[in-house]
């Protein structure tokens, strides 16, 4: 194939287009034109694609539903990538003019006309007012399509080719201009997902890219100024190797916002033993070498832990702890409150007509690749090839959060039993009955909507808020109830390709009043609501909002209960050996043998004071550390630097009252049999000073 994303699929678009009340949907078509439904009422649709004017003949990928010229009438944006042809590529805008005669919403593409006519290979684009002035710019996320490997670490460059970069586009009075450089917006690679959030809790939006392939994800971090830099490095630990979409929210409701992104590791054995990623360990830390984060094909949950002493903030992963990390061929990942009970659960789409990972394959590409000299023969022969691979079909995960940091998988039990190939998802209450149903796009076969039952079954409350005006998006909303918060933040783009409801949900469990409604608007300006009762849709307007002091403060504590003292006290730096067992044992699930040192404490001369022992690895004596009256140690060496150590445990061996070192002697760098794995027993004088009683224990070498 010469095109990376020809299984892509397209996405969704929900808004009230027709000022009915009623979300109306608009799917992107890669093969077909794309398709306007009005919602009828009672999960009945009508297609008015060609009375309204929203048809295409491109390859369509992302959509947005966003009021684009200010006028109060959802516009609709629709990326597109595909052909080599650019002429092929040019983005549509398709501006709304209002309902005709028979209640049908007329729009004229208008995309030139607004500086928007780009025809870069685009996923998906964002809508968002990122300097404050009460108008939406714009961002897209691009791929490159070139011939080159996309999973090959390669030095890092930025950039300024306009098929390359993100883009950012301001609106200057109703035109875009493209300013991604002087905005300091200059990242390379294939993005993928795209979402816009306050994630450092300033009152600016920031925004997430979840990239494929070797290219690292990319945090712009807003400088208030009109320019961001670029910190991801700063936020998080590590990230997903082939991120699709992405989303954030604030999933266990400490109004931190939260990221989630998906890759493709499947939920099988056999499957994730047959998965080729492209990776392998002296690939893997060339990469970092090179100056990447590393990355791990499965999904990742990043945990904003808020803003630590010095005000940086930071995320913990834990997509593995959450249960989460595993939902194969994963596209569109949405956090929503789908069973009302005031927690945010996660579904994620999946699903690809062809395994293309498939190891049997990727090995087969690689020696057509060596063997054949005609292109055209071998595109024909991979391409055949490809039509006889098996399809990667699976039902659609959605996973209830346990309000403990971990979900459990209910999709079988919550009616997720067929299986497709989605790419693009929306949550949305299409029927108004005060819970979440979601539509998927599905790849060759008919879009999926997926009725919820919830409000009958279960009967949680809920409260809908609408917030209309100039400076809607990018507001922050909070609900109170009896001091349980939930926030959410309003920036429909999430997950993939897609644009979700603008009207917010709020699944409020058994409460039936909401004490507070606090909307903080995008310009700074505070708006409270009091004592609402649930079930109902709330529109709020700007018009009354008023400006409060901006203070965003953490929740938290205010001073740090510990000091970091640890250059005052002690010199012990670990320094792992060379060893690496991957180059062995290729299938290990990680490393065994760099653990890190192991340590054990006691009071080893009688001083009332604790000391320490802290191993060292091959040709690296151990140290033991003696405490002072002053809190600093000193330091001194433990022979036997051919042992790896393992675990160390102090224990009376003797019987005279004095801690003796047991230590264990690991790794696996050695012959089998070795001596090297002997654990020793080093005796105390009862001063501080050990001796290694080499006839203590028996022989073994294990």
């Amino acid at each position: 194939m010469e095109y990376n994303y020809f299984f892509n699929g397209g996405g969704i678009a929900v808004a009230d287009f027709n000022n009915d009340g009623l979300a109306d949907l608009y799917f992107t078509g890669n093969q077909v034109s794309s398709k306007l439904y009005l919602n009828k009422g009672n999960f009945k649709f009508e297609d008015v694609t060609t009375e309204a004017g929203v048809q295409t003949d491109s390859w369509t990928t992302g959509v947005v539903a966003a009021d684009v010229n200010n006028d109060g009438l959802p516009d609709l944006y629709v990326s597109c990538a595909g052909s080599k042809e650019a002429q092929k590529r040019k983005h549509k805008l398709f501006i709304n003019k209002g309902e005709n005669a028979s209640h049908i919403p007329v729009f004229r593409e208008e995309a030139g006309l607004y500086g928007l006519a780009d025809t870069s290979y685009t996923t998906q684009s964002c809508f968002f007012d990122f300097d404050r002035d009460g108008d939406l710019d714009m961002c897209m996320i691009n791929y490159k399509q070139d011939k080159t490997n996309p999973n090959l670490p390669k030095p890092k460059t930025v950039r300024s080719g306009e098929m390359v970069m993100t883009r950012l586009f301001r609106n200057d009075n109703g035109h875009f201009t493209e300013i991604s450089a002087a905005a300091g917006i200059k990242d390379d690679g294939y993005g993928l997902g795209i979402c816009v959030s306050d994630i450092n809790n300033d009152g600016w939006p920031d925004i997430y890219i979840s990239k494929d392939f070797i290219f690292d994800d990319a945090l712009y971090i807003n400088n208030k100024n009109g320019t961001f830099t670029e910190s991801l490095k700063q936020y998080v630990s590590h990230t997903s190797r082939f991120a699709m979409g992405c989303d954030v929210a604030d999933f266990n409701n400490d109004l931190y916002p939260d990221i989630v992104t998906v890759d493709m590791l499947p939920d099988s054995n056999y499957r994730q033993k047959m998965m080729n990623t492209a990776m392998n360990n002296d690939r893997f830390n060339y990469a970092l070498s090179l100056g990447y984060l590393p990355q791990y094909s499965r999904n990742m949950l990043q945990m904003n832990n808020g803003p630590g002493p010095d005000g940086q903030y930071s995320f913990s992963e834990i997509g593995q702890l959450a249960g989460i990390e595993k939902t194969d061929w994963s596209w569109s990942p949405l956090f929503a409150d789908l069973d009302n009970d005031g927690w945010k659960d996660l579904f994620i789409t999946n699903g690809i007509p062809h395994d293309i990972t498939n190891n049997d394959f990727i090995s087969y590409r690689a020696d057509a690749i060596r063997n054949t000299s005609s292109y055209a023969s071998l595109k024909n022969d991979l391409l055949s090839q490809i039509g006889n691979l098996r399809p990667v079909e699976k039902s659609n995960f959605l996973f209830k959060n346990n309000r403990n940091l971990k979900f459990s998988d209910e999709s079988k039990a919550w009616g997720f039993n067929c299986r497709s190939f989605a790419n693009g998802a929306v949550f949305v209450d299409l029927d108004n009955d005060g819970d979440l149903d979601l539509v998927t796009n599905n790849l060759n076969k008919y879009a999926s909507v997926f009725r919820n039952n919830c409000n009958t079954l279960l009967a949680n409350n809920y409260l809908r808020v609408k917030i209309e005006g100039a400076f809607s998006v990018g507001s922050k909303i909070v609900v109170d109830c009896q001091g349980r918060k939930q926030c959410l933040e309003h920036n429909p783009v999430r997950g993939f390709q897609s644009c979700q409801d603008p009207v917010e949900h709020f699944g409020l469990g058994k409460d039936s009043i909401i004490d507070t409604l606090i909307i903080t608007w995008t310009d700074g300006k505070v708006q409270r609501l009091t004592h609402l009762k649930a079930g109902q849709l709330v529109t709020v307007g700007h018009q009354n909002a008023v400006m409060e002091n901006e203070v965003h403060t953490s929740a938290g504590h205010t001073h740090s209960y510990l000091t970091d003292v640890t250059g005052t006290c002690l010199d012990f730096t670990h320094r792992e050996d060379a060893f690496e067992e991957f180059d062995y044992e290729p299938l290990l699930p990680h490393r065994f043998s760099h653990e890190g040192p192991y340590m054990a404490v006691a009071d080893v001369n009688k001083d009332g004071l604790e000391d320490c022992w802290i191993g060292g690895p091959t040709d690296i004596n151990g140290k033991l550390y003696l405490q002072q009256k002053n809190g600093s140690f000193l330091s001194g060496d433990m022979s036997d630097s051919i042992f790896e150590d393992g675990s160390g445990l102090f224990f009376d061996a003797n019987g005279d009252k004095n801690p003796d070192l047991y230590v264990v002697s690991g790794g696996n760098a050695f012959r089998a049999n070795s001596a090297s794995y002997q654990d020793r027993l080093y005796i105390n004088d009862g001063k501080g000073n050990f001796k290694r009683d080499a006839g203590a224990l028996p022989s073994e070498s294990t």
